[in-house]
């Protein structure tokens, strides 16, 4: 450590144990690194070639954002160096956020298909909301609509006001015993479509 210069408190820290002990030593990344090139083995040999290789790209870079301009090639090394791995970082996070939206996909659609059925109502409450002569009551309503040729003998709306957003149609799926699961229909009523019974059907 005092060979190269390190400074504790600021390189490195030395855990405090008995004078028997061995100590132990939290490094930087930036003293890890400078350690690496001046090992004299394999890896250091590694990492010297790793610096030497980002010391020729930084001369070779004549556009984007300039790096300072260290006298120092280790240091305009550590530099590039400490560039690079924030931009893998960056990608990392990406993926990671990307992988999350992908993971959370299905949650998302199952949360909006629950907004769109808060969002409108039963026949019966409908009914008990339009308050209108004649038609008080689920029944009497179901049956005006299916006379007027809006709700069909299924009690499904008619395409067309299925894509005025007047109705929705949600389907469900059932267990029907030793014939498995089988699917039903429920059509309920928009804010939009409350809207348009009340200017059709009031007097």
């Amino acid at each position: 450590m005092e060979e190269y210069g390190f400074v504790q408190g600021v390189d490195y820290e030395r855990s405090n144990l008995g004078e028997n002990e061995a100590a132990d030593y939290f490094i930087t990344l930036d003293m890890a690194k400078e350690l690496a090139m001046v090992e004299r083995n394999e890896k250091g040999q590694q990492a010297r070639r790793y610096f030497i290789a980002c010391e020729k790209r930084l001369r070779t870079i004549s556009e984007g954002p300039q790096l300072p301009n260290f006298s120092n090639p280790a240091d305009a090394a550590r530099a590039w160096a400490n560039e690079f791995e924030a931009k893998q970082q960056a990608l990392a996070v990406a993926q990671q956020v990307q992988q999350q939206l992908v993971e959370a996909k299905p949650k998302i659609e199952f949360f909006d298909k629950v907004a769109v059925s808060i969002n409108s109502i039963s026949f019966e409450d409908a009914a008990k909301w339009l308050k209108l002569p004649g038609l008080e009551g689920r029944n009497k309503l179901i049956k005006r609509l299916k006379e007027d040729k809006i709700l069909q003998k299924n009690r499904s709306p008619y395409q067309r006001y299925i894509d005025e957003h007047y109705f929705e149609v949600e389907a469900q799926a059932y267990q029907a015993g030793e014939k498995g699961k089988r699917l039903a229909s429920t059509t309920r009523v928009t804010p939009k479509g409350l809207d348009w019974l009340l200017k059709k059907y009031k007097s």
